[in-house]
């Protein structure tokens, strides 16, 4: 009787431990943050949020993302090319664009249409002496 109580306490233990292990929520694909606010208040309400308080904010968002080694949604790196275009750095505004490009291929039109509008700003700028042959 005693070896039948002790693999019924053990069988409910396992059943009971498979259960909490099924309900464990999945790990998040992506890193949030507070871009959806971010962008709700640049975008609805506007003078909600200045252009350079927003790229501050979602710079934010992707690098609290690279720190806990999740990625951004698809849109953020355009959300932030287009303030950075907006604010007037074309260069940061370019390097967001190839990056969402990089990032979600399926960007790639979009991206490449803003990019050839950018021109000459959208090139990436090398410096001398860089060199590419390694």
């Amino acid at each position: 009787m005693a070896v039948r109580g002790r693999w019924l306490t053990m069988a409910t233990v396992m059943v009971g431990a498979g259960l909490l292990a099924g309900c464990a929520l999945p790990k998040p694909l992506y890193y949030w943050g507070n871009s959806q606010a971010v962008l709700y208040k640049v975008q609805a309400n506007q003078g909600g949020m200045n252009p350079s308080e927003a790229i501050t904010n979602l710079t934010n968002n992707i690098r609290v993302a690279a720190a806990l080694g999740m990625r951004v949604p698809p849109g953020e790196h355009a959300e932030l090319g287009y303030l950075q275009y907006q604010a007037g750095n074309m260069t940061q505004a370019a390097a967001q664009f190839r990056l969402e490009k990089q990032l979600y291929p399926s960007s790639a039109p979009l991206m490449d249409r803003l990019l050839a509008k950018m021109q000459p700003h959208a090139q990436p700028t090398t410096q001398p002496g860089a060199g590419g042959n390694s």
